[in-house]
């Protein structure tokens, strides 16, 4: 019932059903609802959107969600109907409460986006993932609200609290894939010199975190050498990414940024698959020591004007699948492209692979393909 890359977190957390009450409710003509017929006209209560939902009540009551199909493809999925079940039919939060014998409060009138109830208190969220919701400072699991000591030293960061006392990152989710606190603290944990000014991470006057109301705007790792798979997959408010000893990436490394402008790593080499795969906001990349790139990176670059990679070798499938503002590509060592690049690159004017041995079929009709290049087309 889901698309690609909306499934709900729900079926990837097997230790939900014990905290939960679940009920999906899907409708009866779900068949004949569509996914491409609300392409880019997403909205959280269409006929789509509320065609399958999850209606998740904590078993030692006090809180309920529903989720929505889109799932994060539209904001505040987890609210749907205003998780009040009444909105869907009245009389079902009387039938589930009285079902599963198991309390919980809503609201006749919904609460503004960024907003949840959680033991009859009205709480503010940046973001929620995995039934979690994150604040300013602050963070909702199961029906505790929980506030960081700041007064110990101790700051939030997203989905990661550092912890002033063993001057290290902890993952406030155990269950997420997100690999940045192990790859932090292997740099940088420990180290008696990290403090928070401001509600930024800093280490001898540099800001290495530096984040508003506890979200993650910019990144300065100096000392960092490899992202781990899943690295900072979803950082929603990312803007500035800067790693000058970074010299690997692993798979699906920065995959959500859609707010992340510069991304500088000057001695990377290595790009595994799905690494800035949505980046639509990104205008600066600088990796000039890059030579491989696998599958689906940067697939979706929206503002990119111009990529050179002047040690770039070899790049798998899907690079700059859509790059709808890219208009100069160069890579003077590349000789191995994959399937699908630049797919959708209506204005690409410049394009300089001089050393490429075959171009894929679809980029035929491109009219800048030097000359050389197009004949070593490969045939249908």
């Amino acid at each position: 019932y889901f698309k690609k890359g909306e499934l709900l977190c729900t079926f990837n957390d097997e230790a939900r059903y014990q905290r939960y009450h679940i009920v999906h409710a899907i409708k009866k003509n779900v068949d004949e609802i569509k996914r491409e017929d609300f392409n880019g006209e997403e909205k959280r209560e269409d006929a789509y959107g509320t065609s399958v939902i999850s209606i998740q009540m904590l078993k030692k009551g006090s809180f309920i969600s529903i989720k929505n199909r889109y799932n994060h493809t539209v904001s505040n999925c987890d609210n749907t109907f205003g998780s009040n079940p009444d909105n869907i039919i009245d009389g079902l939060s009387a039938a589930l409460k009285d079902h599963f014998d198991v309390e919980f409060s809503v609201n006749k009138s919904e609460l503004p986006a960024g907003f949840t109830v959680i033991r009859n208190q009205i709480f503010k969220y940046n973001r929620e993932f995995n039934n979690i919701y994150y604040g300013d400072q602050s963070w909702a699991e199961n029906g505790t609200i929980h506030t960081v000591n700041r007064s110990a030293g101790d700051a939030l960061f997203d989905g990661f609290l550092f912890d002033n006392k063993s001057k290290n990152l902890k993952k406030i989710d155990p269950e997420s894939r997100n690999s940045f606190a192990d790859d932090f603290n292997s740099c940088y944990g420990g180290n008696p010199k990290l403090s928070i000014q401001n509600g930024n991470l800093t280490l001898n006057g540099d800001i290495l975190i530096g984040a508003e109301k506890s979200q993650i705007k910019t990144i300065y790792l100096p000392d960092l050498t490899t992202m781990s798979d899943g690295c900072l997959c979803y950082a929603p408010t990312l803007t500035q990414f800067e790693a000058p000893a970074l010299t690997t990436m692993d798979n699906h490394c920065l995959y959500q940024v859609s707010s992340l402008t510069q991304f500088k790593a000057p001695a990377l080499k290595t790009m595994g698959r799905c690494c800035l795969h949505k980046a639509s906001a990104l205008t600066q990349f600088e990796a000039v020591a890059l030579t491989t790139i696998d599958d689906y990176c940067l697939h979706s670059s929206d503002k990119l004007t111009k990529f050179k990679a002047p040690a770039l070798a070899r790049t798998g499938e899907n690079l700059l699948c859509n790059a709808p503002a890219l208009k100069q590509f160069e890579a003077p060592l590349l000789t191995s492209m994959g399937n699908y690049c630049f797919l959708y690159a209506p204005v690409l004017t410049k394009f300089e692979a001089p050393l490429l041995e075959s171009v894929p079929p679809h980029l035929e009709h491109f009219n800048n393909i030097p000359a050389h290049t197009a004949k070593k087309i490969m045939s249908p």
